[in-house]
Order: C-alpha cells, then sequence, then structure tokens
C-alpha cells in the first residue's frame, strides 16, 4: 500500500510504471500457466499442467478469482475512507 490514509485514485492508478508492468507480466504469465495447462511442452513431452500442478479454469472461475482476489483492495479502501472521514482514527 502507498499510503495508509490516501486512496489509490488521489496518489494515481497507473502512475507507477513499473509496478503496472509487473503486473500485467504476472497476470499473463498465471494465466497462461493456467489455461495451456494441457499444452505439452516440445521435447519433454510434459505438459504445464503436470508440471506445475495445475488444470485449466472456466471462465466463471476467473470470474469468481478476480472478485476475491479484489476484496483486499476494497476493504482498504474503505477504511481509508473511514479514516478520511474520521469515523476512527490511527493513533501511533
Amino acid at each position: 500500500c502507498r499510503s495508509e490514509k490516501e486512496s489509490l485514485f488521489s496518489l494515481g492508478l497507473f502512475s507507477n510504471g513499473a509496478i503496472n508492468y509487473a503486473i500485467l507480466a504476472s497476470g499473463f504469465l498465471l494465466f497462461l500457466f493456467v489455461h495451456f495447462a494441457t499444452f505439452s511442452l516440445p521435447l519433454i513431452g510434459i505438459e504445464f499442467g503436470n508440471l506445475l500442478s495445475t488444470t485449466p479454469l472456466e471462465g466463471i472461475d476467473w470470474l469468481v478469482l478476480i472478485a476475491v482476489a479484489s476484496t483486499v483492495f476494497l476493504v482498504e479502501e474503505f477504511r481509508k475512507l473511514m479514516i478520511k472521514s474520521r469515523f476512527f482514527s490511527i493513533r501511533r
């Protein structure tokens, strides 16, 4: 988290280029290794799924995955909103 009090939207959602590229690359690799789990590696004959213990996911599974993963972001932004509105404060 970049700030304990300021929302990600006020700081700039895409202002850190290196983080944006890292998120895109890791998301692409995750999708590649999970979606193509039945793809066989040339010369070795081992499937990605057997190598990494993954199976392909259906579309609804990806939606559930994104929904569950985004709850951390939503809870954190709600916490920052409560701090900003002085509903509760951070004591140090």
